[in-house]
């Protein structure tokens, strides 16, 4: 029974690190490696009372890169576009 486990984790993590270098592979092949995705960050301040100010900053762009997982130290734009709004706790 524990071969059994193991050798599915085994294959699990093997099929998950196939996975990966496929990824990265299709990215260094195509021609859009990376894009920019508008990021609005704002921070929000707590007062007294259990208040809460927001103050917003300017929107700024962020680059990323188009696939599965996180490549050459940018993040992957489906995150990024998921989280646009990048709030900063003071």
């Amino acid at each position: 029974m524990r071969l059994m486990v193991f050798r599915a984790c085994l294959a699990v993590l093997a099929l998950a690190a196939l996975i990966w270098v496929g990824d990265y592979v299709r990215l260094k092949l195509s021609r859009s490696q990376s894009s920019t995705v508008t990021v609005r960050r704002y921070y929000a301040i707590e007062k007294k009372a259990n208040k809460i100010e927001y103050i917003f900053d300017s929107a700024r762009d962020q680059s990323c890169v188009n696939s599965l997982f996180p490549h050459l130290g940018q993040p992957a734009c489906w995150y990024v576009r998921r989280h646009a709004e990048e709030r900063i706790n003071i």
